[in-house]
């Protein structure tokens, strides 16, 4: 883009300048137009930067900032700038004719020091400096780069050290193709805490005042070599190799000695796990790793655990586990494995699986160890684990057992597996969810173990280990979808989870992630047999399903009755056409009116919410609606919670269940008026946008009813149909075909859906315009095809539609609510002015026009805010919230609440009338610039932050 002629220029010069002034004081708005700015600048605008204004502004603002201290807000805003003009070795270039970057340096080391913003945007300024070569050699020169690593080792922020650990990785990875020495010297200055310490004695121990130095510099090296594998960078294997890091690291962590140095001793083993790692891509050729560096680097690390072990520190032993999982997933890729004849390969992350099982499976019920399933899994694991892995594992369990804290090692197994969840195979994931199992069976078992515990017993004593088994099975069924193909245990878990229910002692906490794995069970692991073999569930496996969820929908925790419905809604869709056999079940235990119930009367929103989207699942299934929801008199209640109900989620369910009553099933002619009547004010006058939207479905499946009963069949017309009125069947011919188009469109227009559908366009939320343009460009390819409509004629922009609404009133005792237009929100579908006016006087508005009605509505607006300012508080508010205080809303009254103004009805000639010349899909494209200009264009963003100090007046008006 030219900036001789960009716009924004000479705004951008203005707000900078701002910050020049000597009476500038920081607010809490300014932190973030800075912060948005600077987003713009370092994206679409960036080349703004290039101006010289912004090389002007900085030399100007290190001038001031030699003079007195910056604020911190200005003084981050100033480096961060800086970080986007430095990021360019030209415009670098250009700075440093001064110096600038030095002389910035050298002010932080006097002033703003401690400030934490200050020091992170310090960062990232050197952090430009590093994408050219340049600014490489300048951080090098200088040693800028020793700032840096004494912010990593002040441990002030966890956002300074972050960005600080970031920009040492970064200077590693630039420094590694031009210059091998230097990176060596960076991390000989890192680790030179350890290069000192004295280990001939063969001990170390540290002292209380080098232990968060030691720490900290363990985290910056790990930082660098788990980036340093990430990227498969060769650069950090050679620096191994220079300093001799593998054995002088293990050499300290044989040397740590003693219960306070396990912290250290871990963290040790941590960065000498990453060594080993680092180390096998030395050995890579041909981008592959050969299988014997893998081998060599398996031993080193079986040696390491095997330390932990004569050491006893199994939290050492699992978090190693762990984190030789998520190297080995960065390296696994380029292993090369080629088959040997009589060599059997074992994958390595099969063998720390199985190291990571082992304190779940040692804490298996002793009463069913000799369990047929569980000596087959034995086996499996047995067959897929070297001999080196079992001698090590058998040293581990021995271990185990000896632990006084044997379930809280057994909880953290069970983390460390969801930790690894998202990097782990299908197999691994297999293999982890018949542990996670027999652990659940533990806390279903009724008879006393070798403890003396019960399943009831476990779960007051270990609610977090069930919660962690729960946990765990429901993560991996739904990232893996295993199957009972896979593991033959997943026939269990829904009688697991009947029992786990059943249990009193379950805390709420407990119960919902039990529905939630009993959900799951449902989806995922229904026997087989049950939808070909049976039409009951008596005496099946699953027949304790009803009495659970009714026992649970009477849980006085709302989050477990919400799980529960959630549950019942999967069996009531399952129960349609899959798994009949769900339908007597359900009607058995009368789950149907119990689900009504809470619909209307529960006292938490979420849960009515979900009880009417329960219903809608119920509604599709003829059995439920025959034998139990028909006489409920649904459409009445569900029209009551559209006027009264104060939560739009409830509302919005509301709107869907009418949907679906509509399309599965049919009105009483009596109630049918109503519902349309509802259903249009719900559509332009309900406050929350998905309502509207899900009352546009309802008019979506009203028009397509409407050309169904008029003959056509999945979107078009067929050569022949037969009348219901002359009971004969009739060619369709273009004219019968006309006939009958220019019936539903008077019929449409009768029901109002016409007039919804215009008056949608207009709504303030995109996502309703769009559904409404949807549909009507839908139904006008119809009319367009059979010559109902033309399109021939130019399309213009959309009318203004609102232009005639009623004038806001002028009087003291005003008790209307108007919208952002000047327009009043009233209980029927559009104003006492004529639509028809608005559609013939504004179809050809000029310019003039439309300057005479944006004064207008100026005027009015301005009239609206006096009226509130005018009016008591008390009253106001009285006013507003009189409808929500009445008391008891009968169902008899609901038509006379949904009042429309009949002289705003939209006739079929006028609809076609208006759509004509609407071009509907720039219409939605303007929309969207419009919306894109008001919240992420800088030209509006500049605006804002000139005119937010432009009056202390401009907003000070009350907000109610």
């Amino acid at each position: 883009m030219n900036m001789a002629d960009s716009p924004e220029q000479d705004k951008l010069e203005r707000v900078l300048y701002r910050f020049v002034d000597s009476n500038y004081k920081s607010t809490s708005s300014d932190d973030i137009y800075m912060e948005k700015l600077l987003t713009h600048l370092s994206g679409s605008s960036s080349y703004l930067i290039d101006l010289p204004i912004c090389k002007e502004w900085i030399q100007k603002m290190v001038e001031i900032w030699k003079n007195k201290t910056l604020e911190p807000s200005l003084a981050s805003f100033v480096l961060r700038l800086m970080g986007l003009v430095v990021g360019d070795w030209k415009r670098f270039e250009l700075l440093q004719v001064t110096d600038i970057v030095g002389q910035v340096s050298q002010l932080l080391k006097q002033q703003n020091k401690d400030n934490s913003s200050v020091k992170l945007a310090y960062v990232r300024m050197l952090s430009g400096l590093l994408k050219h070569d340049s600014g490489c050699k300048w951080i090098i020169r200088t040693d800028t780069w020793k700032d840096v690593l004494q912010f990593c080792y002040e441990n002030q922020s966890i956002y300074v050290l972050r960005e600080s650990q970031k920009f040492v990785v970064e200077l590693l990875n630039r420094l590694g193709g031009v210059d091998s020495e230097l990176p060596t010297n960076i991390m000989s200055e890192i680790f030179s805490p350890f290069l000192s310490k004295d280990t001939t004695n063969g001990k170390v121990s540290l002292e209380s005042s080098q232990h968060q130095h030691f720490m900290l510099n363990l985290e910056l090296a790990c930082t660098i070599f788990e980036a340093s594998l990430a990227n498969a960078s060769p650069v950090m294997s050679n620096v191994i190799q220079n300093l001799n890091l593998e054995p002088l690291m293990w050499l300290l962590l044989v040397s740590l000695v003693g219960d306070n140095n396990e912290e250290h001793a871990g963290k040790i083993s941590k960065l000498l796990t990453l060594i080993y790692f680092t180390s096998t891509l030395r050995e890579m050729e041909e981008n592959k790793i050969p299988y014997s560096a893998v081998k060599a680097m398996e031993k080193k690390i079986y040696n390491m655990l095997a330390l932990h072990v004569s050491r006893r520190s199994v939290p050492n032993f699992m978090k190693l586990v762990v984190q030789c999982q998520f190297c080995w997933h960065k390296i696994s890729e380029f292993v090369s494995v080629t088959e040997e004849s009589g060599i059997k390969h074992f994958n390595f992350d099969t063998q720390l699986m199985v190291f990571q099982l082992l304190p779940m499976l040692g804490c298996v019920h002793g009463k069913f160890t000799d369990s047929e399933c569980l000596e087959l899994y034995t086996n499996k694991l047995f067959r897929l684990t070297s001999e080196e892995t079992q001698r090590l594992a058998y040293a581990y369990r021995d271990i185990l057992f000896t632990q006084d804290n044997k379930h809280a090692l057994v909880h953290q197994a069970m983390l460390s597996i969801l930790q690894i969840k998202n990097i782990i195979n299908r197999e691994l994931a297999v293999i982890a969810f018949q542990g996670f199992m027999y652990n659940l069976k533990n806390f279903i078992w009724q008879e006393p173990n070798t403890d003396g515990l019960t399943g009831s017993d476990f779960i007051l004593q270990h609610p977090e280990q069930l919660g962690a088994v729960l946990d765990g099975l429901i993560s991996l069924i739904r990232c893996f979808h295993i199957t009972w193909r896979e593991s033959v245990e997943t026939i269990c878990l829904f009688s697991f989870t009947q029992l786990l229910l059943k249990d009193p002692s379950l805390s709420p906490k407990l119960a919902v992630q039990g529905l939630q794995l009993m959900q799951a069970a449902i989806q995922n692991f229904m026997p087989p047999n049950l939808a070909l073999l049976m039409n009951t569930l008596k005496d099946s496996s699953i027949d304790q399903l009803g009495p659970i969820l009714q026992k649970r929908l009477h849980d006085m925790n709302w989050d477990v009755r919400d799980s529960a419905l959630e549950v019942l809604q999967v069996v009531t869709t399952i129960a349609e056409i899959k798994f009949p056999a769900f339908q007597e079940h359900v009607l058995e235990n009368e789950l149907c009116p119990l689900v009504l119930v809470l619909a209307m009367d529960d006292t938490e929103s979420y849960v009515r919410a979900s009880a009417i989207k329960c219903l809608c699942s119920m509604v599709r299934v003829q059995r439920f609606w025959t034998d139990c929801l028909a006489s409920q008199d649904l459409p009445s209640k569900m029209m009551v919670i559209l006027q009264s109900e104060s939560e739009g989620i409830v509302r919005r369910e509301a709107a869907a269940l009418l949907k679906e009553i509509y399309e599965h099933h049919k009105f009483l002619k009596a109630e049918l008026g109503n519902v349309f009547m509802a259903m249009a004010y719900a559509a332009v006058s309900d406050l929350h946008w998905e309502v509207k939207v899900n009352a546009l479905n309802f008019w979506e499946k009203v028009i397509e009813r409407q050309m169904s009963d008029q003959g056509m069949i999945d979107g078009v017309f067929p050569s022949v149909t037969f009348s219901k009125e002359n009971r004969k069947i009739v060619v369709l011919t273009e004219k019968e075909i006309k006939l009958r188009l220019n019936k539903v469109l008077e019929e449409l227009a009768r029901f109002k859906c016409l007039q919804v559908l215009l008056s949608a366009l207009q709504d303030h939320d995109l996502q309703v315009v769009y559904k409404a343009a949807d549909i009507i460009t839908t139904l006008n390819s119809v009319l367009v095809r059979h010559g109902i409509m033309s399109d021939s004629e130019a399309p213009k922009p959309l009318p203004d539609l609102i232009s005639n609404c009623e004038k806001p009133s002028t009087n003291k005792n005003f008790k209307g609510v108007y919208d952002s237009y000047g327009c009043e929100v009233k209980s029927s579908l559009a104003s006492s002015d004529k639509v028809k006016q608005v559609k013939t006087t504004n179809m050809d508005s000029g310019e003039g026009e439309t300057t005479i009605i944006q004064s207008r509505l100026t005027n009015d607006s301005e009239k609206v805010i006096e009226a509130i300012v005018n009016e008591t508080d008390i009253n106001l508010l009285a006013d507003v919230y009189r409808d929500y205080l009445t008391v008891g809303n009968d169902i008899t009254s609901v038509a006379t609440n949904f009042k429309l103004d009949s002289h705003a009805d939209v006739s079929a000639k006028e609809f076609l009338s208006v759509t004509s010349k609407l071009d509907l899909r720039e219409m939605v494209t303007q929309k969207n610039q419009w919306l894109d200009y008001c919240s992420n264009n800088l030209h509006s963003l500049l605006d804002d932050i000139l005119s937010s100090r432009a009056g202390t007046e401009s907003n000070a008006m009350d907000c109610y």
